[in-house]
């Protein structure tokens, strides 16, 4: 993932994840919308998932993330969060963790409603780094 966003200008600074989601903190360009670069990394490390894995069976993300942006002075605290997912995922499952930083960031309930599950869109957006949490949809065998 580092690659393709080095590729679309962008620096993986955090990237650590559980089998069912993995969380990203990137420092992006305030002139690429979250969901363009969401697109770029479900896209194609899919791509390269299925063509270096084939036997896996086809894999591919499930619709929809989260993002949410980030104070410079906040960076070491979620670096050391998405460092600590495995001590953190022994108390909490994924769908507690994203409603806590649904509610963490003020998203409203009508809001979180709207999103779940759906692609696309941008909760906030700006030059600052990104946390994002993306699930994959699984493998299905061939």
């Amino acid at each position: 993932m580092g690659g393709i966003l080095r590729d679309v200008r962008c620096t993986l600074l955090a990237i650590n994840g559980m089998p069912d989601h993995v969380h990203l903190l990137i420092r992006y360009r305030a002139d690429l919308s979250h969901s363009n670069m969401l697109q770029q990394i479900k896209g194609r490390s899919s791509k390269w998932i299925n063509e270096t894995w084939p036997q896996l069976g086809h894999f591919s993300w499930q619709e929809g993330y989260g993002g949410f942006t980030v104070s410079k002075s906040a960076v070491p605290e979620v670096e050391a969060y998405i460092a600590r997912q495995k001590e953190h995922h022994q108390h909490m499952d994924f769908k507690s963790e994203f409603r806590e930083l649904l509610r963490r960031h003020g998203i409203p309930s009508a809001l979180r409603a709207e999103k779940r599950g759906r692609g696309g869109g941008s909760l906030s957006r700006g030059s600052k780094p990104l946390v994002t949490s993306v699930p994959p949809a699984g493998r299905k065998r061939a």
